[in-house]
């Protein structure tokens, strides 16, 4: 079961994004830190997205990321990459439960990125890593994902038509 909800994304700085994470409670790591320092912002808009188990989206043995990823074009579109942030101010998570945001990789990079997002005591944590090929997903674990619209839709088609011709 995909359950929906809509979240502001954009339209605050990273500085004032990080200043609301951490009056939340929430850790964010060196690695976000650093990769999002030099994150201007943007014009703040609302964005649907979907949590979902990785068994709710159809696997019955855990998947790779490439696996996982065709799979989330089936049901929406893998997030932008300043969404995990602003998913991380919204989502909330009782003990334990721990959740992925796969990321469009930046365009001079060709690995995927995947924000971890969890809760282990307190603060809640936001961390960013690269998987490997080869790494796979437990099948309990949720994953965010933007919910199909129609823009999402067509900027899915158009991701995946500039992405075949480079």
């Amino acid at each position: 079961m995909h359950t929906a909800f809509v979240c502001d994304v954009g339209g605050k700085s990273w500085r004032e994004l990080r200043a609301e994470l951490e009056g939340r409670n929430v850790w964010v790591t060196k690695p976000v830190a650093d990769l999002m320092a030099w994150w201007k912002g943007s014009r703040r808009r609302k964005v649907t997205f979907s949590i979902s188990s990785i068994a709710d989206l159809g696997f019955t043995e855990k998947p790779t990321i490439g696996e996982l990823l065709v799979r989330i074009e089936q049901y929406g579109t893998v997030c932008d990459f300043a969404d995990g942030p602003f998913v991380r101010s919204v989502l909330e998570q009782q003990e334990g439960e721990y959740a992925l945001c796969p990321v469009r990789s930046l365009p001079e990079h060709d690995d995927c990125n995947v924000y971890h997002m969890g809760r282990s005591g307190e603060p809640t944590w936001l961390d960013i890593r690269s998987p490997t090929p080869e790494q796979t997903f437990a099948l309990d674990k949720q994953v965010v994902f933007r919910h199909h619209t129609w823009s999402t839709w067509l900027r899915s088609l158009l991701w995946r038509l500039i992405m075949a011709v480079l």
